[in-house]
């Protein structure tokens, strides 16, 4: 019953709140990492790339940051796209769909 009814319909949504909840998570490590408070220094992360360039851009160019965020840029907007592509086929009613059940 589970593999049946339950399983076929959950894994969209299932899938959809994972492609939206990715990014999120990378931006609160991020975060986190960044303001000393993530994983420690060692261990590479964007937080601890970030706050590294910081200390450096303070004292020869500030530039370095948009570096780090020009390259996070596309990763978040893929994940956005990929949970938008992964919503569409659970949205029941569609134009084509809506028009032909009203003829």
């Amino acid at each position: 019953m589970l593999r049946r009814h339950i399983l076929p319909e959950a894994s969209s949504v299932v899938l959809t709140q994972a492609a939206i909840l990715v990014p999120q998570f990378v931006l609160a490590e991020m975060t986190l990492s960044f303001l000393g408070l993530g994983v420690p220094e060692p261990v590479p992360s964007w937080g601890n790339l970030l706050s590294a360039l910081q200390q450096y851009s303070v004292l020869v160019s500030y530039w370095w940051m948009y570096l780090p965020a020009l390259i996070m840029l596309p990763f978040f907007l893929g994940y956005l796209g990929l949970g938008s592509e992964l919503q569409q086929p659970q949205e029941p009613y569609k134009i084509g769909k809506l028009t032909r059940s009203l003829e």
